[in-house]
Order: structure tokens, then sequence, then C-alpha cells
């Protein structure tokens, strides 16, 4: 016995200290193989009991694979013989890659490709689709993605899925293909490849025909493409929003100069411009710092006057031309006038006034930075002017200027800019901004989280210039950072750079805790700002980190953590600055969970998942991988519908109503989003995992925007197969703006338990400004049946209504009820509006001319009044939740535009449901969607005597969705 593995049957005798991971029997009728490696050979099969061959590992692998080949173009087999023939050309294509000779490489699959056999395709050759694969992933992993690409896309139109449960052949091709895409999409030169798109739809399209039969690696592929890309966009992302126009001010140097540890800091803003030229004259440098101070409002909290006032004195009493240009042109910034900041600052760098010399290196780092965000490409001219700064503010006795942050800020940015060759060639440069910014941070030294940013970025490149990354070590000081007590703004800023970072290492458990803290420290500045303008600035750019953090953490096992990051960067506007603010915990999210679950829904840009949170224990994890962020925009751009030119409000879409066999193929994108929705992430997640009479979504992100409570399928009543395909059949479903807004909510309706309730119900069959073809014919009827259903405090509806006569009884009633035309565009929320008889009113008068106080329900029956705003999708921003801030416990709103009768007999049901029956209010509305859905034309009219159902034909006239499962419940 030996340990060295003898001549194999192929004749291939390996060198000593060749390494051996198992073993293989290539005798005939056998072929069975193990691993790991024997401790002695000669090793019997287990099987047959003859001779074994040893399995190599490489490189010794590719050397006796070409012996293989030889002896298999000699076997009597013609298959082998005919394989071994197209596998010859494989090796050397390995072989030409490994010695990186592309000649030869590009020789061996021109010589591959006239090797297969002609129609290969069409035939089905196994042996060329299991060939191609591994051409496929050497091509990828040496990054000759172009050869792979032509191919992968050549052969697509060939793959033939049908029956591949039963055909072994088309089952292993279609696999393979799959295979061979995720190998392709999985390399990083892939990711804005210019067919990177026909690739991945490519392996979407024959992915879902075969999805029954495809293996967990490739779900697994899958799941690390959506990474991968998520990886790459979410740091350009983050690093666009950081170096965007908009964020041009957080950069820019202060106009006082760097002071050592120990020293008064800065005082806060003056409101009288007198005050602060006084002190410039006698204290500069304390002057100096009121002049920041007064910047850094009007930068964090929109608040200009002071900064504005100080201008405008400093101009008119002329003592200090050169502060006063440079004043002027922070002020400009502040309100985004970038070309008239530069011709502000090339003033003050003319001026000779007594303060020009102690400004000029301010002046320049300042123009610096504005001419890179204004000219993108003059990078080498920003640093020019960037070391004249330094050069102007330098002494023998004085290192540390104003200007050194900016000159290190360009120094990375340009070194950062460029391919990995020139990287090496900018090494001085970033060693340079690593020096400075080390020198500018030296623990005697007060600096600022811009300052430790800049360190942290200059480390990291110089780490990976050099090669000695340590990215645990890089990311404990990131940790460090962030825990300093740096202002709330700072640290938001210091938490976004750290997230580029960390999604830029790929370490998932980086990502996730950089999210993490991302998350809650944008929540937090977002209230800390004063000014609305600066408040939406920061809820603008903090849209995704919500549901990117809440994945990552959910990746890591984190999902108490996940929940807790999606309820915190969900509703902060509406929900954050309250009595409750951001500090719950997970305890405080199982206390609302008493009647039914609490599910967080997101589409993140690696996938989409869920978290059901049902009781005490950790949520339930649901994966939603075909939910990702794009995906869910592309249903967002089909089902969000358009007004009708005729009207200018929104049209009830029409569709052929006949059952499925005598009907065309339906094109309703509403429709089909619905279908979408429920084949993608509703079904299974209502089936298997929340359940309950009620169940409360928390949609994140884009997810907000769509009808949720509406997917489905379902078919016509009485069908056992088709009927329940529908969120609706199993849980009623209300949303909430997240559970500290539930808790609000709760909060009122259980005060108003006690009280009389008293209801305002009001009807406008014809808006103002709409025309003619507009009137509502049934609104009268059903203000009429609301009020006859009503329990309470008795009530006459109000007809043909107008807005004063509402305002003036609306603070006398805790339930109201308008039926009325509607209106509202995702993208100009603002302009949402309901008609009145004597004028339209916008949900900017709504918040205006109603005062807060505590109500139960508001039911607007009335279209499209259940759309939020497209531009912060997360806050929520819409009429519900407007009345929901001036006190509703819960509203009843339409997804999109509604049949005016189906309507009437929608809310006769509700009232009789929750005034009647007692349920309540998420539960009556599902039970009367429901009844609506399955009641025959007999059931309406006895239901409502003298109305001529009409709808759909059929025995059940409303039994399509667009009838009955518009309108949605939110709150309480």
């Amino acid at each position: 016995m030996s340990r060295r593995p003898p001549r194999t049957s192929y004749g291939y005798l390996a060198p000593p200290g060749a390494r051996v991971r198992g073993w293989q029997c290539d005798n005939d009728g056998c072929g069975s193989s193990d691993e790991p490696a024997p401790r002695s050979w000669p090793h019997p099969c287990r099987l047959c009991g003859r001779p074994t061959d040893a399995v190599f590992e490489e490189p010794w692998a590719h050397e006796a694979r070409i012996y293989r080949i030889k002896h298999d173009m000699r076997a009597s087999d013609a298959y082998r013989r005919e394989l071994a023939q197209v596998e010859q050309h494989v090796w050397a294509y390995k072989d030409a890659l490994l010695r990186d000779d592309r000649a030869a490489a590009g020789r061996a699959w021109q010589a591959y490709r006239a090797a297969r056999p002609p129609r290969w395709k069409e035939t089905g050759w196994w042996g060329a689709s299991v060939t191609l694969t591994e051409m496929i992933w050497l091509t990828s992993r040496f990054g000759d993605l172009d050869q792979a690409v032509n191919e992968v896309l050549e052969w697509y139109p060939s793959v033939d899925t049908r029956d591949v449960e039963n055909d072994n052949n088309r089952r292993t091709i279609s696999r393979l293909f799959v295979s061979m895409c995720i190998y392709v999409l999985e390399c990083e030169s892939s990711i804005d490849h210019p067919r990177e798109a026909e690739v991945h739809a490519a392996m979407r399209d024959i992915a879902a025909r075969v999805e029954g039969v495809l293996m967990d690696h490739h779900h697994r592929g899958f799941q690390r493409i959506g990474e991968l890309r998520a990886f790459h966009r979410t740091r350009a992302a983050i690093a666009a929003a950081r170096r965007s126009a908009a964020v041009a001010r957080d950069g820019l140097p202060p106009l006082s100069w760097p002071v050592a540890r120990g020293e008064t800091p800065g005082p806060p803003a003056q409101d009288d411009p007198r005050d602060v030229v006084r002190t410039l004259a006698s204290n500069p440098r304390r002057g100096l710092r009121l002049v920041d101070a007064a910047i850094e409002a009007a930068q964090t909290h929109d608040d200009i006057r002071p900064l504005a006032d100080l201008a405008h004195h400093l101009g008119t009493t002329r003592t200090c031309p050169s502060l006063a240009h440079l004043v002027r042109a922070r002020l400009h910034v502040v309100t985004g006038e970038l070309h008239a900041a530069l011709r502000e600052l090339e003033h003050a760098s003319r001026a000779d006034d007594l303060f020009a010399p102690h400004l000029r290196p301010q002046i320049l780092a300042t123009r610096a930075l504005l001419l890179v965000h204004t000219h993108p490409d003059d990078l080498d001219g920003g640093i020019a002017l960037c070391r004249a700064a330094r050069q102007a503010g330098v002494r023998w006795w004085r290192r540390l200027t104003p200007a050194d942050q900016s000159l290190a800020r360009l120094l990375l940015r340009r070194a950062s800019a460029s391919e990995t060759p020139a990287a090496v060639r900018f090494a001085a440069d970033i060693r340079e901004a690593l020096r400075l910014m080390r020198r500018r941070c030296r623990v005697w030294r007060v600096h600022t989280a811009d300052d430790r940013i800049l360190l942290h970025e200059a480390r990291a490149a110089h780490d990976a210039l050099t090669g000695r990354r340590n990215d645990e070590r890089r990311h404990r000081a990131w940790r460090d950072s962030v825990e300093d007590p740096w202002s709330t703004a700072g640290r938001a800023r210091l938490a976004a750079a750290w997230a580029e970072w960390a999604v830029g290492t790929g370490v998932a458990e980086f990502a996730a805790e950089a999210y993490q803290q991302l998350v809650a420290l944008a929540a937090r500045d977002a209230i800390a700002r004063q000014g609305a303008g600066a408040r939406q600035r920061v809820l603008t750019a903090a849209q995704e980190y919500a549901e990117e953090a809440g994945y990552w953490l959910a990746r890591t096992g984190r999902y108490r953590e996940a929940a807790l990051a999606l309820e915190t960067g969900r509703s902060v506007g509406l929900t954050g600055a309250g009595p409750i603010g951001l500090d719950m915990s997970y305890d405080d999210i199982t206390a609302e969970t008493g009647d039914g679950a609490i599910v967080y829904l997101a589409a993140a840009k690696a996938g989409g998942y869920a978290l059901v949170v049902a009781a005490r224990h950790d949520p339930q994890y649901v994966d939603l991988p075909k939910l990702d962020r794009a995906a869910v925009a592309g249903i967002v751009g089909r089902v969000l519908p358009e007004a009708d030119a005729s009207t200018g409000l929104a049209r009830l879409v029409e569709r052929d109503l006949a059952p499925p066999e005598q009907s065309r193929p339906r094109t309703d994108p509403m429709a089909e989003g619905l279908r979408t929705l429920w084949n993608d992430a509703l079904r299974d997640l209502v089936l298997l995992h929340a359940r309950g009479q009620v169940v409360t979504l928390v949609p994140i992100g884009l997810l907000n925007l769509l009808p949720l409570h509406a997917a489905g399928e379902p078919g016509h009543p009485g069908d056992e197969f088709t009927q329940w395909r529908h969120v609706g059949n199993f849980s009623a479903i209300r949303y909430a703006p997240n559970a500290r807004g539930l808790r609000r909510c709760r909060d009122t309706a259980r005060e108003l338990a006690g009280r009389q309730p008293t209801l305002l119900a009001v009807d406008v069959p014809d808006g103002h400004g709409v025309s003619p073809a507009g009137h509502l014919r049934y609104v009268a009827v059903e203000t009429a049946e609301v009020t006859r259903r009503w329990t309470g405090s008795a009530t006459r509806p109000i007809h043909a209504c107008t807005w004063e006569q509402f305002r003036a009884a609306a603070d006398q009633h805790t339930v109201w009820h308008l039926a009325c035309h509607g209106s509202a565009e995702a993208g100009s929320i603002m302009d949402s509006r309901l008609y009145f008889a004597d004028r339209q009113v916008t949900l900017a008068d709504l918040g205006r001319a109603l005062q807060p106080a505590q109500r139960r329900l508001a039911v607007l029956s009335a279209c499209r009044t259940n759309l939020t705003g497209s531009a912060l999708p997360n806050e929520v921003v819409g009429l519900p939740s407007a009345l929901i801030q001036i006190g509703f416990a819960g509203v009843i709103a339409a997804s999109w535009a509604v049949d005016d009768l189906a309507t009437t007999y929608l809310m006769t049901a509700f009232y009789q449901r929750w005034c009647r029956d007692g349920h309540e209010p998420a539960v009556a509305l599902n039970r009367a969607q429901l009844w609506l859905r399955a009641a025959t034309r007999a059931d309406l009219t006895a239901f409502l005597p003298g109305l001529d159902p009409a709808g759909g034909p059929g025995e059940y006239p409303y039994v399509d969705p667009r009838y009955w499962a518009a309108f949605a419940y939110t709150g309480a």
C-alpha cells in the first residue's frame, strides 16, 4: 500500500506532493465517486470492488484532465469520442487563460465553436450544453465577459422549457442555462455591462418557466446577484447623495481658524448683526465664530434670516468687504445659487481690507469646492486652488489651515474617481490627504465630524493602496467615531459615510450595523431640524435607508433590530416628533399586536422581504426574492393611473368582464399589477405566515404606493379553486404608518369609546370645476342610506355641501362621511383635493383650516383619496395621514377611481356591519367588500330597492375587484 496515488486508468502519473481530494471509479457500468481522499492506494471501489482513480486538486486536476481527454478520444464509445473532441478545446481555452495568453484563448474559443456538432441547439445535445457551461464559467472567472454574454444570448432563444418535469434532457439544459446566466451576472464587471439587462431578462424568463425544477444553488445564485448589485448601487447612491449639489454646504470650510482643545467653543448665533460686527472689531476670532454660528443655523435649520441680516449689514457698513462677499457667498450656497456664490468669491479674493489676508484660505478653499460641485471634471483646478489656499495660511509656526479639509477631500475624490492603474498613479494624493487629516485630527485639536469622516476615508484608501486592508479594525473605528458626542447632523453624516464604506466591503454584517445607525440618526436629524425645507432635505436623502437596513439586519439574523429599523425609518414626520417619538422598543411593537399581526413589508435593492410581528418572540422573516426595488418600481409605473383628460378626474378602468375562456387576454395594468403582487409576495404571506381576523400592513418605501389590500386574482363566487385568491379573503387588512401611529390611533379610539358618536354625512354630486360628465348620480342616495343605518346621535345629510358648510359643522362631529369627487397625483400629493360645491379644497387647505381634535372615523367616499406621495413614500404624505394627524383614529379611502353606484352599495353595507352588527371598522369594511363581490342581482335589489344594479354582465354584477376592492382602512 502507498500514500502516493498510482498511475490512473487513463495514463496520468501525478508528481510527488500532488494533493488528492477524492476518488472516482471509471470502470464501465459503475461511475461512483466520493470524498475525501483515501489514506492509501490502490483504493477499491465500494460498489464494484475494482481499483479507482484519484481525483486531484488544482493545478494537478488540470494536468490530469488532458490525459483523460486524449484517452477518451481513442475510446470505442462514439459518444465519449465526440465529447472528448469538444472538451479538448475547453481544456486549451482554460490553459491559455491560466498562462494569460489571450490570443491563444481566442483561438481555442473559435476552435471550440467549430467543434460543436451542427444543429446542437435544436437537437439539445447534452454534451455541448455541459461544455458551454464550463466555458461560460471560465470566461466569467477570468474576465472575458463579452464572449460569455454573446454566447448566452445566442443560445437563449433555443432553450426548450416544455414539459421539463418529465423530460430529463430539457430539464438539465434549462438548469444549465440558468447557471450560465448566474456565472455571468455574479461577476462585478457585469454591472453596467451594455448587455447586462438582456442577460438578466433571459435568466428571469427561463427561471420563471422552470421555477419548479430549479435547485437550491440557483436560488442562492439569484440572491448573490441581487446582493452584489445592491452593494454596488447602494454605495453609488449614498456617494452621490453625499456629493450632490444639494449637500454642497456640508463640506465647506468654517470661517474661523482651528482651535486647540480646551478653548471656548463656538457661541450661539446672534440675532443682531450689529453685535456681530462690534465683536469682529474687538475680538476677531470670537466674531468669526459668531459668523460660523449664523452659517450653521442657516445650513442646519434653513433659518437664513440671521445670516441674511448679517450679510446686509456688512455690505452697508463697508468695513470688511472680503468678509461681506464671503458671507454673501455662503448665503447663496444655502439658497442653492452656486454660480452667484462663485461670483461673490471672485470679488472676495480681490478685496484688500485688513481681514482679507486672514480670510484668503477660506475664500480660496470655498471657491475650490464650489468649482468642483459645478464643474465635476475640473478636479485639478479645484486642487490647485486649495493648494494656493493652504499656501496662503501656512506659517513656520502653524502648519494647520482652514483649507486642509477641502484639499484632502478633493485629493481623495481624484484618487477614488480613477481606475485601479490610475489610483496607483495618484498614490501621492492619498498619502497627502492622510497626512493632512491626521494632523487636523490630533487629540489636542478640536475637529469636526467631517474631519473624522475624511480621516477614515483617507485611512481606508491608504489601506487599499498598500494592501494592508483590515476591515474589522476599520469597522470598529467607524463605530467609535459615530458614538462620539458630535451634533446629531454630524453623527448622521458620519453614519452615511460609514454605510458607504461598509457596503463597499461586501460584508453583510458591516452593512447591517452601519445602516442600523444611519436609520436611527437620520430620523433624529430630521426631527431636530427646525425648518420644513431642512427636514424634507434630510428625509429625501433617507428614503431608501430603512428598507436597506432591514434587509441587511435580517440577512445577518438580527430580526428584532430589522423590525425596529423599519419602524424607526417610517413616517418620521408624522409620528417621530409626537409624545411617543422614536424611542420604541421591540416590546412596544409587540404590544400593538393584540388584535392581529403587524407585517412590515419592504423591497430592498437585493430583494423583497416581510417581517411578521405576532407575539413577543422574534419576528418571522419571509423572503420575497421577486419583489426587489426594481420590480416594485415597475409595478408602480403600471398601476398608478392617469387622469381623464375630459373631466380632470381619475377614470374607472374598463375591462372585458366575460369569462376567461370567452375573453381576450387581459391587458389592464392595474389587474396585472395586483396579480403580480399576489403571486410574488402576498399569496404565501397570507396563506402561511400572517393570519388572523385583522392583519396590519406597514409597507415600506415604494410598496407604500401600491394597493396591497387589493392584491389577488379572485375567480367567480362558488369556484372553490379560484375564489379565495385575494388578500381580503383571509383577513381584514388595515394599514398603519408604523406601530407608533397605530398606538396613537388606538389611544384615540379607546378614549372615544365611552362617548356618543356623531355623524357628519355630506354629498356633492357636482363638484366645483367638474364638467357635467362628472355628475355623481347616486351620492345623495348613499348619504341617505348611511344616515338611515347610523345608530349614534340623530343626523341628517347635507346635500350639495359647500366648503363653508362643512367647516362650520366639522368640529361638532366625530365621524365624517364625504361622498364627492376626489383627485390625487402621487407626484404632486400636496395638490390632492376634495371637490365641494363652491370650491376645491387641497390637502394643504385641510391642514390649515381644520383644528386637531379626537375623532373616530373619516370615510372619504371619493376617487383616489388613498394615494400617497411618491417623492417621500416612507413619509406617507396623503389625505389619510393628514386626517390622522388632526386626530382621527381611522380613515377609509379609495385607491383608484370607483363606480358611483357600487360605492353606494358598499358604503351602505359597511355602516350596516359597523353600526348595526358591531364589527370594528376594518372588519366591517372587509365583510362589506366580500358581500358586494358575491352579491347577486337579486341580493342587491333586496338590499336597496328602487336601484337597478349596473356593473358587469352576469349574475354577479360587482364580482370584479375594481368595484369592491378599492377602499382601504388606515388606523385603529
